[in-house]
């Protein structure tokens, strides 16, 4: 070897090998130049031409030599020094394994425990390393590349360089959910950067958006958190238990392992808080958490916690939310609000402690559906006797008859129907039971004042002015006592007095006296109200509260009281009580209500009507009544009968009512009253305003105005004192009253 480099190697710039000149000591030169990595001849020559003396100055660059593209004595020396160097494939020393070392951390060999020997492995992650800090690709850890490694060592990772570090850092910020790469490589730019100040700002560090080792650190520590995935100690048991808390997750008995439900549900509370999904519970998530437990869910906060109050309310019909979230607003509030004031608690709509307690404690009852014992059993009797349920034999099981009985009976006394019978519902069943009184208060989107100004504009008409003095100006009165035009009846001799009504042009008037410029007359019973008379009919405050009788409620007696207490004597509805409470059941109609219409409309159960009048088949296919001169030309005879006077129209009441019975196929007694029953509910009860009581029959505070039945501003009233004395006739039965309140 010496003697060949005596033979290639000259010591004056004439004896050096230069460009244009050719030998085997230029050939040589070339393949030591391919084996460092300055050339890529596939078959070196003799001749040195351009690319050999660009080759030449590239590894003089390199080596801070002088310049010039001629292979002199000290290039030569230069290259067989770096050639003879102890860093390269196929060499053993302690040098190999501190350079490996070195190779990992900067994220170019991923060996678990790096040895002496330089093997394929290192000299391929050399070559990568001097490739991507632009020197030649030797695979030779000569002294330029290990400088170069002790610099990027050094170097902190920032926007704009690029080494196999960077990679692990994306992977790394990866893994924590502060970047997305699909394919992280060494290059550090805009995102990475974005993602190091987000991992900074997150964990309190100084955020300047480089990959510090204060940085670092912190990131190994959280990779190395002991509450991810995969990992089991008593922790993380504290920490689902936390998590189940504030509704994030739902196991019955939380153990000690961190598995994936546990990482998404950590996840699903970093979303809602603002933090990195990274699914590790670190330093600040659990802070975070910590500070969810310790704050009271109110208006403006989201949490998991908040959807489990939301499921809960919803549960207790105090909500309906279709797919409760995680925020805190406005109907969640209110929600609140209307628990917190039927359980008596401090009306604030936050959900503190106090009301997150008794929450738990009704849902917990003993008194809900799929629950058996004793108390199931004696709330049943209690339903029974107010009407609510009619089952024959109550045991302890609280099922869904049970359960659809407490809503109904919830509702009727303007309790959140959630089905479970808690103390509140109980004290009102208690209270219920005692004056056998149920009284539910019904609200309308409408307030008094838009009512009254609604009726007022409707014809309203009544009979309390029906003696009162009445006067037309004389003006409008000829000799022969008739109107000269449309004049307008007063109710004292001045023109700004009420209006009790007019009368038409033409009219002959009957003059009972004069005062002044007016003469009183005798005018028709029926006048116009003032609007302070509809306000005080209209206001569901005054008056008898009767009125406000639901007449789709049982009224919770027996047959043999309702026959031996109010139909005894009253002709062909004697005996009937079983008949009236059928047709209550089948067509949701109060049973008194049913009774007291047919009292009235079959004068106590002897009008023709109700006793039965014959209707048979003309020849034309037509019903008609059957008389002594047709009997004998019709067919299919039947005696029909008409309790409540549906058809008998005006001067043509037996014909009307008859033939529509026997449409009706009302041949008997009790066909007609459970028949009737039917019309009377679809008629005025449950048609599409509900107007369930007689207040709102005459007012319909669901849209004022129409329908509404009579003009009769004190109809509702007047109608109570037949159906009150009914009920006074009656052993103890229950009164359930539906009070409209406008908004």
């Amino acid at each position: 070897m010496q003697s060949f480099a005596r033979a290639t190697v000259f010591s004056t710039q004439s004896n050096s090998l230069q460009k244009g000149t050719s030998s085997a000591q230029a050939k040589k030169l070339k393949e030591n130049l391919k084996s460092l990595g300055y050339l890529s001849l596939p078959n070196p020559n003799n001749y040195f031409g351009v690319q050999t003396e660009k080759a030449v100055k590239d590894f003089q660059r390199q080596f801070g030599l002088t310049v010039n593209g001629i292979a002199n004595q000290t290039t030569i020396a230069k290259i067989e020094e770096v050639l003879k160097s102890p860093l390269q494939k196929g060499k053993r020393n302690a040098s190999s394994k501190t350079l490996k070392e070195n190779l990992k951390s900067l994220g170019y060999l991923t060996l678990s425990n790096p040895n002496n020997y330089y093997g394929v492995q290192t000299e391929k992650a050399v070559r990568a390393f001097q490739k991507d800090n632009g020197l030649a690709q030797s695979g030779i850890a000569d002294k330029i590349t290990l400088d170069k490694i002790k610099a990027e060592l050094n170097k902190v990772p920032q926007k704009g360089i690029r080494t196999k570090e960077v990679k692990k850092l994306k992977e790394d910020l990866n893994r924590l959910g502060f970047t997305s790469f699909p394919n992280p490589n060494n290059y550090f730019g805009v995102q990475t950067e974005r993602g190091v100040r987000n991992f900074q700002k997150q964990f309190g560090l100084t955020v300047n958006g480089t990959a510090d080792q204060t940085t670092l650190n912190k990131i190994e520590e959280v990779l190395n958190s002991s509450l991810q995935r995969g990992k089991s100690n008593a922790s993380s048991k504290q920490l689902k238990e936390n998590l189940k808390s504030l509704g994030y997750l739902t196991l019955s008995n939380p153990n000690n392992y961190y598995g994936v439900q546990t990482e998404n549900a950590v996840k699903a509370f970093q979303k809602d808080n603002g933090l990195t999904q990274s699914g590790i519970a670190d330093e600040i998530t659990l802070e975070k958490i910590k500070t969810e437990l310790n704050k009271v869910p109110q208006k403006g906060t989201r949490t998991g916690q908040v959807k489990n109050l939301k499921e809960n309310l919803n549960r207790l019909g105090f909500t309906s939310f279709p797919n409760p979230n995680n925020y805190f607003g406005v109907q969640t509030e209110k929600g609140v609000r209307g628990f917190q004031k039927q359980f008596g608690l401090a009306v604030n709509g936050t959900a503190d402690q106090t009301t997150l307690n008794k929450i738990e404690e009704v849902l917990n009852s003993s008194l809900q559906r799929g629950k058996s014992n004793a108390s199931s059993k004696q709330l049943k009797e209690n339903l029974k006797s107010l009407g609510y349920l009619t089952l024959s034999n109550p045991n302890n099981y609280y099922g869904v008859q049970t359960e659809n009985a407490v809503k109904a009976f919830q509702r009727d006394n303007g309790l959140a129907q959630s089905g479970i019978a808690d103390e509140r519902t109980l004290a009102a069943l208690d209270e219920a039971i005692s004056n056998r009184w149920v009284i539910n208060h019904e609200t309308y989107d409408v307030t008094f004042n838009q009512a009254l100004d609604t009726q007022m504009n409707q014809l309203q008409q009544t009979d309390m002015y029906r003696n009162e003095p009445a006067y037309v100006h004389k003006n409008y009165v000829n000799g022969s006592n008739r109107t000269t035009a449309n004049v307008n009846v007063r109710s004292s001799a001045s023109s700004s007095s009420h209006i009790y009504g007019q009368i038409k042009k033409g009219t002959q008037v009957t003059i009972l006296g004069s005062t002044g410029n007016w003469y009183r007359i005798s005018y028709n019973a029926w006048r116009n109200p003032t609007r302070s008379d509809v306000s005080s009919y209209l206001n569901p405050e005054n008056n008898d509260i009767f009125q406000h009788l639901d007449l789709t409620s049982s009224v919770g007696v027996t047959a043999s009281s309702l026959n031996n207490d109010i139909l005894k004597g009253k002709g062909i509805l004697a005996g009937r009580g079983q008949a009236f409470i059928t047709a209550g059941k089948q067509h949701s109609v109060n049973e008194i209500y049913l009774i007291s219409h047919a009292l009235l409309e079959t004068g106590n159960g002897s009008s023709a009507l109700a006793k039965g009048i014959e209707v048979g088949i003309n020849s034309s296919g037509n019903p008609v009544v059957v008389t002594s001169s047709n009997r004998s030309s019709l067919r299919n005879i039947r005696t029909t009968y008409n309790m409540y006077g549906i058809g008998a129209v005006d001067g043509n009441a037996h014909n009307g009512g008859a033939i529509r019975a026997y449409n009706e196929g009302w041949f008997s007694p009790e066909q007609a009253i459970i028949g009737g029953a039917r019309f009377i509910g679809n008629s005025y009860i449950h048609n599409q305003y509900n107007q369930n009581t007689l207040y709102k029959m005459r007012w319909n505070p669901a849209n004022p105005g129409y329908p509404q039945y009579a003009t009769d501003i004190g109809w509702a009233v007047k109608q109570v004192p037949s159906i009150k004395r009914l009920y006074d006739m009656l052993n103890n039965p229950v009164f359930k009253f539906n009070i409209t309140q406008y908004r």
